[in-house]
């Protein structure tokens, strides 16, 4: 028979020839690795993940976003700085030195100094920068390592003991059960018998520091130390809102350095780009035991910016897994630092009014999806879902957004299956039998 004799033939001949054409292109499209890719593109439309790139590429910062420098130690870095594993520290006071005089917002120095025993008094330089540091330089984060044998005392300690402009700070990732770091600890503490202390992370200090909360920040410290090693009563304190220790990180900036979506934002009227990256060799070269400068400094590299001096190269064990993909940690700072504001005062949605949200955004959802067929309904959906992210990221904060559409989108999938349960009932209870599992207007 001709496909012209099928084409003029009954229904269900061009019904099948229909259904053969459909599956020869469906099978060619898979054969050539095609069906992977949208297999991965359906899985992937309701994650939180997913939704997390998406709310991130399309509305980009806020307002109240900090510009962040990020001076990468990375492997050129390594290899011109002797090839060592652990950075050496004479350049790493001059970099801490050249951000300082050009006038950043804040520095955060994410390097590891448990190596650096406490005796260790042979990094002169960098023992000399800090116990030079100037009262009015600006606040200067030291991350420190902490382990579950207590608190990694490093030869720094003494050197900016009783200086209010330097900090020892907690870099504390939250990874989920598939190592995905989607949050990360507002502050962490360590005890020693009944005494110890706790340690803001990068966000919550440099939140303090915009907000002029530092002396709020420094009473909840002292605070949080006392009933976690000492089993004192907690206090109200006035900052942070709600103690929520944990925040989703709005991750605004990609592995490599470069922004998601917006790259500029507003600070003092102008247009400054919110994420800029340098490799440290670009600014100081070292032969050791020397660091020198490799020439002026522009003043748009660090003027009230935060700068972030981290390690990025091969060698480092500072590597994490983000809804973005590998991630070094000094890159999560960065992308902690760089919205700070919104993960230390975004107050978290109670249970009570998140669902409130979801609920009748997952009504109004499946009104729309129970009268559409499945592709019309994902595309629609999928659109209208991202709407609402935006939306909602204005008003609720980031990591409310996230998990208010994340639940919409699971009740949506679950009622999707149910509708499609019901119509088969129903049709088996009205006479079809077995063709009951077939499609609408197929039986």
């Amino acid at each position: 028979m001709g496909l012209m004799a099928v084409l003029r033939g009954s229904e269900t001949a061009r019904r099948r020839l229909a259904f053969a054409l459909v599956a020869l292109c469906i099978g060619l499209f898979t054969a050539f690795g095609g069906g992977k890719e949208l297999k991965d593109i359906f899985e992937n439309m309701t994650s939180a993940d997913q939704l997390t790139k998406f709310s991130t590429a399309f509305t980009g910062p806020l307002d109240r976003a900090l510009p962040v420098t990020l001076i990468k130690i990375d492997e050129e870095t390594r290899r011109a700085w002797g090839d060592e594993a652990i950075t050496p520290r004479a350049p790493l006071a001059l970099l801490i030195r050249m951000a300082r005089e050009a006038k950043a917002k804040a520095i955060l120095v994410d390097i590891d100094f448990t190596g650096d025993g406490p005796g260790d008094t042979s990094n002169t330089d960098l023992l000399g920068e800090l116990a030079q540091y100037p009262p009015d330089a600006p606040l200067l984060m030291l991350v420190r390592v902490l382990n579950s044998g207590g608190t990694d005392i490093t030869p720094y300690d003494h050197a900016v003991e009783g200086l209010a402009n330097v900090v020892w700070v907690a870099a504390e990732p939250e990874p989920d059960r598939d190592r995905v770091v989607r949050k990360v600890k507002l502050w962490a503490t360590q005890c020693k018998g009944n005494d110890g202390n706790t340690y803001a992370a990068p966000a919550l200090q440099l939140a303090a520091l915009v907000n002029g909360k530092r002396a709020a920040l420094d009473a909840f410290l002292a605070d949080e130390k006392d009933a976690v090693c000492g089993n004192a009563e907690r206090k109200a304190v006035a900052w942070p809102a709600g103690r929520k220790q944990s925040a989703r990180v709005p991750y605004v900036i990609w592995s490599n350095a470069d922004t998601i979506g917006n790259d500029f934002i507003k600070q003092g009227g102008a247009d400054v780009a919110l994420s800029q990256n340098l490799a440290a060799l670009h600014l100081v070269s070292y032969a050791a035991p020397k660091a020198e400068a490799m020439g002026a400094v522009s003043e748009t590299l660090f003027r009230d910016r935060v700068a972030v001096i981290g390690v990025t190269h091969n060698f480092t064990r500072d590597i994490h897994g983000t809804p973005l993909g590998a991630m070094p940690g000094s890159v999560i700072l960065a992308n902690t630092a760089a919205m700070a504001s919104y993960m230390a005062d975004t107050p978290e949605l109670s249970t009570l009014k998140k669902y409130a949200l979801v609920v009748p955004l997952f009504i109004f959802l499946g009104l729309i999806g129970v009268r559409l067929q499945l592709a019309a309904s994902t595309f629609i959906v999928g659109l209208l879902s991202l709407a609402l992210l935006i939306v909602l990221s204005r008003h609720l904060g980031f990591g409310s957004a996230v998990e208010v559409m994340a639940n919409v989108l699971v009740m949506y999938g679950l009622f999707k299956l149910a509708d499609s349960v019901v119509g088969i009932v129903h049709d088996w209870r009205g006479g079809h039998g077995w063709r009951a599992i077939l499609k609408p207007h197929r039986h």
